[in-house]
């Protein structure tokens, strides 16, 4: 037997170890997208982004969805388009293995904004393809 294999329990066999599950953490904390006050004409295209770390154990696609989709209704006529690493949530990315940082942004589209305090809370959701 090799240094690379194992014994099969009830087995007659030998095979490599299995390879263990891959796992992203972001580190960090909760994520407060803050687009502070806005006037008419300055709210389509206003963004806003926090970055944050992200360790994987190796290379990984990944896929980062809004619980509730994308945009996202924030009230009183204003959208927001939640965005990792400059892709929209729910396309896939590419992260390295190791540590390395995550970006996520909003982006306001003004859909009949009307005066008043706006937020959401939202849940991102993190799948490893």
């Amino acid at each position: 037997r090799g240094s690379n294999s194992y014994s099969l329990p009830g087995a007659d066999c030998c095979g490599p170890p299995p390879i263990p599950p891959n796992q992203c953490n972001v580190s960090g904390g909760s994520v407060n997208l803050d687009h502070g006050t806005l006037k008419v004409g300055e709210i389509t295209g206003n963004k806003v982004e926090v970055s944050r770390q992200v360790t994987c154990t190796r290379d990984a696609s990944v896929t980062y969805t809004v619980a509730s989709g994308n945009p996202v209704d924030l009230g009183n006529g204003l959208r927001s388009t939640i965005a990792v690493n400059g892709f929209n949530a729910g396309q896939v990315l590419r992260l390295p293995g190791g540590t390395s940082n995550l970006k996520i942004a909003s982006t306001l589209t003004d859909q009949g904004a009307v005066a008043g305090p706006f937020s959401k809370t939202l849940v991102l959701i993190q799948n490893i393809l």
